[in-house]
């Protein structure tokens, strides 16, 4: 049987993802990529992480891991040896998943004035909506999330202009 390498076909790539994500985990910014949840495991005391990033896309999962691993050796060491998993996702791979059921949508007709769609379009970008599929989409995991987005929304372009949304599950 023939030996298959799965590493990272780009070293000096998957460096500058290592270096971009531990400085992420150093000083969190309130908004944009990476978007790392970190879930404590019960009491004891070990860490599910997953790291969503539009980065990954050209890196195995795998490669994700191992980047992720080593960003928390260099950000985080007191939690090294203590994540149990390590998964990096795009968006399209997290949505496609079910990680993010909830969504804030903007409610736009045909012949709302411009204004008005250039306001919302801001808007959603100020609150780190992500490009998928033609348009920018604000994502969650939670209701609560998604409510408190909203609410920013609604203060940045009151109206009627927005929906919260939840997906239906696949099982």
């Amino acid at each position: 049987m023939p030996l298959i390498r799965n590493g990272t076909t780009n070293d000096r790539r998957a460096s500058d993802l290592t270096q971009q994500l531990a400085s992420e985990l150093s000083s969190p910014g309130k908004t944009g990529e990476p978007l790392v949840y970190e879930n404590q495991i019960g009491q004891t005391q070990s860490y599910h992480v997953t790291v969503v990033w539009n980065e990954w896309d050209d890196f195995p999962l795998q490669s994700r891991s191992r980047i992720i691993l080593d960003a928390y050796e260099q950000a985080a060491p007191e939690k090294t040896g203590k994540i149990r998993i390590a998964m990096g996702l795009t968006w399209p791979e997290a949505i496609s998943m079910g990680i993010f059921p909830f969504s804030v949508k903007a409610l736009l007709k045909e012949n709302d004035p411009a204004e008005l769609k250039e306001r919302t379009h801001s808007a959603l970008i100020e609150e780190s909506a992500i490009e998928i599929g033609g348009g920018p989409q604000l994502r969650f995991r939670t209701l609560k999330e998604a409510q408190e987005a909203f609410e920013r929304l609604q203060k940045l372009v009151p109206g009627p202009h927005w929906v919260i949304s939840q997906e239906a599950s696949a099982n």
